[in-house]
């Protein structure tokens, strides 16, 4: 058995389950319910990283890309165990533990996240282009 797989079993054995798991080969996407952003959980030799995508970059206003990449900067202080970041298209939050977590840390990350990356969406929505 993988990491990923124990990961993802301890997960599902916990007392306090609420996640949906999809897979695709090498990573796992966590859901919570419908109305909650997807996490990407990815399991290296060293850390395990969680990624949550904000928003697409060409979402953002054109007016408001550099007040917006300012307001992340100043947010990713205060942020409890997440940060800002891009990835290929995509604004992204994401944290990081090191492979040694418990499960309980490793809830309580993917929980965090969730909560980081919705508060920032609402924080973030005025720079954003709304369809």
């Amino acid at each position: 058995m993988t990491v990923l797989e124990m990961i993802i079993a301890s997960l599902n054995d916990s007392k306090n389950n609420k996640f949906n798991f999809t897979y695709f080969d090498d990573i796992v996407i966590i859901n919570i319910n419908d109305n909650t952003l997807p996490v990407i959980l990815v399991v290296s030799d060293t850390q395990i990283t969680l990624v949550c995508n904000l928003f697409r970059i060409n979402e953002v206003r054109a007016e408001n890309k550099l007040e917006l990449l300012e307001a992340m900067h100043r947010k990713n202080l205060p942020l409890n165990l997440s940060s800002f970041s891009q990835s290929g298209e995509y604004h992204i939050i994401f944290g990081a533990l090191s492979i040694d977590s418990s499960i309980h840390q490793i809830e309580t990350e993917i929980l965090t996240l969730i909560y980081n990356a919705e508060e920032s969406l609402l924080l973030f929505e005025k720079y954003l282009i709304l369809k």
